[in-house]
């Protein structure tokens, strides 16, 4: 079973894809967050990976959630795909500092990434459907 710490709270990363400020609600609508832990933490034990799954994650956000699975099931069994190249750097970077290298791919986790099926386990994180296809 997963643990959490004390903070249950959902955090803003971006807004407007990239053109707003994450911290003023007058910017716009948010387009990434970090998921409640709570939250994140019940949706993974839904998943209930094991041992050497491979896991494929569709929304990188801040490489968060990437991480736990990397620890769970060994980084070289995570992918994690995000539309937004600028999140997926970001995500990169979280990762490195934490010491995981799991895949992390640009592109449309709409379409998953049949060039690495299979998938032992595929983790959606909830986005805004103009942050997949574009704008509105």
């Amino acid at each position: 079973m997963f643990r959490v710490g004390d903070s249950d709270a959902s955090i803003i990363t971006q807004r407007e894809d990239g053109r707003g400020n994450p911290l003023q609600i007058s910017d716009g609508m948010a387009s990434s967050s970090i998921s409640a832990p709570g939250i994140a933490f019940q949706c993974l034990d839904l998943l209930a990976p094991r041992d050497h799954d491979r896991v494929l994650e569709i929304g990188a956000g801040t490489g968060y959630t990437a991480a736990v699975l990397s620890a769970r099931v060994g980084e070289k069994n995570v992918t994690t795909i995000e539309v937004d190249a600028g999140i997926a750097e970001q995500a990169e970077a979280n990762l490195a500092k934490a010491g995981f290298a799991p895949r992390v791919i640009v592109g449309d986790g709409q379409k998953g990434l049949p060039d690495s099926a299979p998938y032992d386990r595929v983790h959606g994180n909830p986005v805004r459907r103009a942050a997949i296809v574009g704008r509105a």
